[in-house]
Parts: structure tokens; sequence; C-alpha cells
């Protein structure tokens, strides 16, 4: 019956022992990690509108890349993460009869959960993972291109 009863004790003692350490251990977690990886997201979904409507437009990334081509309105999904601590910088141009007639970019600024990080005293998360997910970043939710009425570009449609 001793043996049973020491068991028993011992058991006791881990459990309130674990419980203990949940709460130091559980914060540890939480200050390793992204807030705005947390509560933000890297990928925005930007309206896109042109004036006059029904335009084409072109949305390249900061590489040149394609990510959209269609008609204004519309709604882009775009990711605001560039690189380790570079946001990404978008070109939206405006198209008529296969020339630019119009040209504006899709900008981003610091997401404010990336200050929790802060607040957390987390210095992981400040300078490694928010910047590595890019959900430091956030995008613009609408952009409107305006028709430049004095484009000359002879630039055609890539």
């Amino acid at each position: 019956m001793t043996a049973i009863n020491s068991i028993a004790s011992r058991g006791n003692r881990v459990s309130s022992l674990s419980s203990f350490l949940l709460v130091p251990v559980g914060m540890s977690l939480l200050a390793l990690c992204g807030c705005a990886t947390i509560l933000s997201n890297s990928e925005y979904p930007v309206n896109i509108d042109s004036v006059p409507s029904n335009m084409e437009i072109v949305v390249t990334d900061s590489n040149g890349d394609i990510e959209y081509r269609g008609q204004t309105p519309t709604v882009v999904d775009l990711d605001a993460h560039g690189g380790y601590f570079v946001r990404e910088i978008y070109t939206v141009e405006l198209y008529d009869a296969g020339k630019v007639v119009g040209k504006t970019t899709v900008d981003g600024s610091i997401d404010s959960h990336y200050f929790l990080n802060l607040v957390g005293w987390s210095v992981i998360g400040l300078i490694v993972v928010d910047p590595m997910t890019g959900a430091m970043w956030t995008l613009e939710k609408d952009v409107v291109v305006f028709r430049d009425v004095e484009t000359s570009e002879a630039k055609s449609s890539p």
C-alpha cells in the first residue's frame, strides 16, 4: 500500500509542477511568435478600378512578372511580401488600344500588428518571424488608376 501511495503522491507533485510550468513556458512560446504572422496575413485582396471604368489593366510585381491581366473593376489577391524586411510594390498599368494610358503603384506599409511584438518583448517575432513571412506588411485596399490624357507612350501591352 505504501508504494501505491508513494506513486500517487509523486504523480500529484508532477501534475502540480507541470501546471506551474505551463504558464511561463506558454508565455515564452508566445514571445517567440510573430504577432503580425498570427493576427494578420501577407496576402491581401486589392480592389482595383479605373477612371473610366471597364479598361484593360496589367498588374506587375517589382521583378516585372505579371500578377494579373484583365478588366476593371476587379479584386486581385496580392502578396505584400517582397523579401526579408522588404515590402512588395506593384505597378498597375491602364491600357487602351494596346497603349499605356495610365499608371499607378500599389504600395504597402507596416502592419499595425507588427508593433505588438514590442509590447510582448518578442525579439524573434520582430526581427525573424514577421519579416520572413511578410506579415509585417499590409497593402492598400483600394486603388484607382486614372487615364492620363497627355500620355503619349508607345508602349504596347505585354
